[in-house]
């Protein structure tokens, strides 16, 4: 999928991107918590689940033209004086190959690969590129261990915010799973902006709760949404 559409789709543009930093910015005036905003288009490619459909479409186009044998022969013998041996496998041949091309690209199609990828499959595929991202961008870096990754991938529909052990010490994952779910509920709706902003300003409520502000205390992670 590509990250240009993701973007139109959820109306994300420089102003977006701009008030969203800006709201990072506030929450972390208030807290000694970080937090880091992760946004992908899609958390893997699936090229096997594609592949996959296109070979069992082939499989069922090939069942279907089987009665017809009779008739692909009866037609091809206008244009030989003997149909040649290999005629028919060529033929089917083709067939099956067209098919498996056409169903592969067909599969691309963000509704279809929806439908042909299992939802576990999404879940977990999204959930691994989070945990790879969470290193990635140091999340787990932070001085006092008070790092929160919100991660977000628009193709499987899914967020996952995954906090630090200093965080996780004080607020239960089931609190920040509530929070992914009414973001990947928002998302869907199309606004970007007001679903990072509301989901955002949960989070600041619970960090600045439990980890209010220290003196001296610096942004350690980058305050923007990362679009991956």
């Amino acid at each position: 999928m590509k990250t240009g559409k993701m973007l139109k789709d959820l109306g994300l543009n420089e102003r977006a991107f701009a008030v969203i930093k800006s709201s990072v910015q506030k929450i972390e005036s208030a807290t000694s918590g970080e937090i880091a905003l992760a946004l992908t288009a899609e958390s893997s490619s699936y090229a096997f689940w594609e592949l996959f459909a296109a070979v069992i479409a082939s499989a069922v186009f090939f069942a279907l033209l089987l009665p017809f044998a009779k008739n692909i022969m009866q037609f091809s013998a206008r244009f030989f004086w003997v149909v040649p041996a290999w005629y028919m496998p060529f033929v089917y041949g083709c067939g099956i190959l067209s098919a498996i091309i056409a169903v592969f690209f067909l599969a691309n199609i963000r509704a279809i690969d929806r439908l042909i990828v299992p939802k576990s499959v999404f879940r977990q595929s999204v959930y691994e590129r989070a945990l790879r991202y969470f290193s990635e961008s140091g999340v787990y870096k932070t001085s006092d261990r008070s790092g929160v990754l919100i991660f977000a991938s628009y193709l499987e529909k899914h967020v996952f915010i995954l906090a630090d052990t200093g965080i996780a010490q004080k607020i239960e994952q089931a609190v920040w799973d509530k929070i992914a779910a009414k973001l990947a509920s928002d998302l869907g709706k199309g606004s970007g902006e007001k679903a990072f902003l509301c989901a955002l300003e949960e989070c600041g409520v619970l960090l600045a709760k439990h980890f209010p502000k220290k003196n001296e205390d610096r942004s350690e992670l980058p305050d923007g949404l990362a679009v991956l």
